[in-house]
């Protein structure tokens, strides 16, 4: 879902669509009043295709998609699933050098007087995530998604709600090899895929495959619930403590706040709750991790600003205990695979990561329609 609007694009696998519109591969055309709009992404809340009138009258449908016309206008969700850089002369979400940040608008999310509870809390999120798969295949012509497994809770968490509801699958997992961390496929040249995987982490782990497919990702987990280190370190910082020093030996997040990259704090010191809780939410609008490149596609289930609202219904001190315990995805993969945490690692990205997944995973029963590439 990359876009170059400008002349002149400086990368040679994106396509001319006109003297001024450059796109990646998969994006469809229509034609409103005469006008050609290209399309790209997929909605949990309609059919994208049948929408485009509606989406340049003002419509934002949830979802991971963008729609642009010949004369450069973009249009996007509330939750807007990508960056957009600008100069004097274009405009794009390919990270070139000498661009600036373009914003857009967003909005303060309501902080009841009361709190619900952390289970409370795990029963709304699987419900938004049980929502979000099956709308997904609702209103996309999706035949099979490829789940990838990556060892963390968020991959883990999406798969248990996806099983769960008994949509076929094919499931990917690789454990890293010393010269194959994440292995990933590529069955094409591409300067744009290269440029990705240099620039945004989460590229690095995405097979590029010619044909449409789709992949089922955790990417937004933890910047959608607050759980971010940034987040961390913001509500240490109030509560005038050291982010390293708040998680139990326990805690799923100990070993990893314990690393030197994790205990560097660039956050402000804010002096109310308010403020603080305003700033981690402002930073949900601006974490684009993940999107379409090509005609490979990234269902991300928790991408979605409802289920910040949820965790704004939380305590401060329960925002902080899910942030460092994970306990709401622990919750929800208990919902739907109590089995599933047989394999999850004790603690995140520390010690022996694959180890409870080595010792259970052949325990684990899965349908026989469920086509499995272990590597």
């Amino acid at each position: 879902m990359f876009f170059y609007i400008g002349k002149n694009c400086p990368l040679l696998s994106m396509e001319k669509k006109t003297d001024t519109v450059f796109l990646d591969k998969g994006w469809k055309q229509t034609n409103i009043d005469e006008i050609n709009y290209w399309y790209k992404g997929y909605s949990t809340d309609c059919i994208l295709s049948e929408t485009i009138n509606e989406i340049i009258k003002g419509y934002k449908p949830a979802g991971k998609w963008a729609v642009i016309s010949s004369s450069g206008d973009v249009y996007h969700p509330m939750l807007r699933g990508f960056p957009v850089y600008e100069n004097v002369e274009s405009k794009t979400n390919i990270p070139f050098d000498n661009y600036s940040d373009a914003y857009y608008d967003i909005f303060e999310f309501e902080r009841p007087n009361s709190f619900i509870t952390l289970d409370e809390a795990s029963r709304e999120i699987n419900d938004i995530l049980q929502e979000n798969i099956k709308n997904f295949f609702k209103y996309n012509n999706i035949d099979k998604l490829r789940v990838l497994f990556s060892g963390g809770i968020d991959t883990l968490s999406v798969w248990a709600v996806l099983d769960n509801l008994k949509f076929d699958y094919d499931l990917y997992i690789h454990r890293p090899k010393k010269n194959d961390f994440f292995g990933t496929k590529q069955e094409y040249e591409s300067d744009l895929i290269n440029l990705c995987r240099k620039k945004f982490w989460g590229y690095r782990m995405t097979s590029c495959f010619s044909d449409e497919n789709y992949y089922l990702t955790g990417f937004y987990s933890e910047r959608i619930q607050l759980r971010e280190v940034t987040h961390g370190h913001a509500i240490a910082n109030y509560k005038n403590v050291k982010l390293h020093e708040l998680p139990k030996k326990t805690d799923y997040l100990y070993w990893f706040l314990q690393r030197p990259s994790c205990k560097i704090n660039n956050e402000p010191y804010l002096k109310t709750e308010k403020e603080v809780i305003d700033w981690c939410n402002r930073s949900v609008f601006y974490d684009h991790q993940m999107w379409h490149i090509d005609n490979n596609y990234h269902f991300s289930p928790f991408n979605d600003l409802r289920i910040t609202q949820v965790i704004n219904k939380l305590s401060l001190e329960d925002i902080v205990t899910n942030a460092l315990t994970a306990i709401i995805q622990k919750n929800i993969i208990k919902y739907n695979r109590p089995d599933f945490l047989s394999i999850l690692s004790d603690y995140k990205n520390h010690g022996n990561v694959w180890g409870n997944y080595n010792l259970n995973f052949h325990k684990i029963q899965l349908r026989d329609t469920i086509k499995k590439c272990i590597t």
